[in-house]
Order: structure tokens, then C-alpha cells, then sequence
């Protein structure tokens, strides 16, 4: 995740309709703003189970997923690849269809296929956790 978040520092991402240094301007502070949270990954082994099933941002009973632990987290990124080539494949490592290609073409939005990797580098979000 650090790496991750070094290298879009680095190359001044867009994001959010700005740049990245502009919304993050301490590489340091940014890098390392995010950190593991033990309550988090409760949640994911949550998630994570439920997903067995049906494989889709929703939870078992039809509700959103936030309602998993609510007011806890922001963003859900589900894979079925371990957490290390999940990111690889979100990022430079996609290829030109990568998630890091979408968010340079979408001036930093959210949308535009690039949700997983925006919810990975959003500086807001401090907190992660993987199941």
C-alpha cells in the first residue's frame, strides 16, 4: 500500500479533479497516512464470507455493504486475487485497461472504472483491511 501510494505521489496523479500533491502535498505524511486496522479486518472477514455467495457489492440480506460495520469504512474492494496482485492489477501493473490508465483519463474521478484504486489512494482514507 505504501509503495502503491509512493508511486502515485510521485508521478502527481490526478485526483479528485486536482493533482495529488495538491490535495496531499507531504509525500511522507501521505505515504504513511494509511495504516491496518484490526477492527477493519473484522469487517473484511465479514464481507468476505457474505461475498461467497453472490460476489457483489451487497451484503446478504440485499443492503448496502457500509451497513457491515456502520460509519467504518468508505470503500469496497472486492477480488478474488490475493491483496498484493489485486493492487498490482489495479495499478501500473493493469496495463493500459488498469485502473491507474482510467483515473489519468478521468482527471481523478471516482468513476470512470477506477473506484478500487481511488479508494486505495484517497488521502481521507487512513484506515484498511483485507479478508
Amino acid at each position: 500500500m505504501h509503495e502503491l501510494r509512493g508511486k502515485a505521489w510521485d508521478a502527481n496523479l490526478p485526483f479528485g479533479g486536482a493533482r495529488l500533491r495538491d490535495v496531499a502535498p507531504d509525500r511522507t505524511a501521505y505515504i504513511n497516512g494509511i495504516s491496518w486496522s484490526k477492527g477493519l479486518e473484522y469487517t473484511a472477514m465479514q464481507r468476505a464470507a457474505e461475498e461467497n455467495f453472490d460476489f457483489e457489492h451487497r451484503r446478504g440480506d440485499g443492503e448496502d455493504p457500509w451497513t457491515a460495520k456502520s460509519g467504518a469504512f468508505f470503500a469496497e474492494n472486492l477480488t478474488s486475487l490475493p491483496m498484493e496482485r489485486a493492487i498490482a492489477s489495479w495499478s501500473t501493473d493493469g496495463g493500459s485497461g488498469s485502473e491507474w490508465n482510467q483515473l489519468n483519463h478521468s482527471n481523478g474521478s471516482y468513476s470512470g472504472g477506477a473506484g478500487h484504486i481511488y479508494s486505495l489512494l484517497d488521502p481521507a482514507n487512513h484506515y484498511f483491511a483485507q479478508a
